[in-house]
């Protein structure tokens, strides 16, 4: 297959890369190789369809299935297929590495693009119960809680992270903010 890819034959690297998913239906090599063919051919639907059945498999490495669908985001505003793809791979992560505060994260991501606020705040959430150590996942939920005018949550929030993060000014900055929408301008 390689060498009538390197020749341009995609169709021909199709063809070998189909035989040998019908000897090993789950091989992520071969799944990963057609959705990269057909993704070049501009067949979108049979790239995620080969793309869902390869990010089930928790033995893909985690890291490569987020570039995967960090690299569908500029195409969101081409076609709103691409945030349907992004947000059902996501969620095959999570299923795939649900002790992996990265799948969680890059789920809450997808949906923070899609202006799902309240699911990627819980994405997030979910996320720093893994891991709290990660001050970006942080900065997400103190910002969706002041989009979100739950300004009680977000100075709650922004004191835990404080705890772990003391030094981080922003964390102060987003007291000051919600303090300052509830009308409390001395504790801002």
């Amino acid at each position: 297959a390689e060498v009538y890819k390197q020749l341009g034959d995609k169709e021909r690297v199709i063809s070998i890369l189909e035989k040998g998913k019908k000897i090993d239906a789950t091989n992520t090599l071969i799944l990963l190789n057609l959705a990269d063919i057909y993704r070049a051919l501009n067949r979108f639907d049979d790239a995620f369809s080969e793309l869902k059945i390869a990010f089930a498999n928790p033995e893909l490495n985690i890291d490569e299935k987020i570039r995967t669908v960090l690299s569908l985001f500029p195409l969101f505003s081409s076609d709103h297929k691409f945030k349907i793809f992004a947000e059902e791979l996501a969620a095959i992560i999570v299923s795939a590495h649900s002790q992996d505060p990265k799948s969680y994260a890059v789920y809450g991501d997808v949906l923070f693009q899609e202006n799902k606020y309240q699911e990627a705040l819980q994405a997030y959430k979910n996320a720093l119960k893994l891991n709290n150590q990660v001050f970006h996942l942080w900065e997400q939920v103190i910002q969706i809680e002041i989009g979100e005018k739950n300004f009680q949550q977000a100075i709650a929030d922004s004191e835990l992270a404080l705890t772990i993060f003391p030094n981080q000014i922003t964390l102060h900055l987003f007291i000051g903010i919600a303090y300052s929408q509830l009308q409390q301008h001395k504790k801002a």
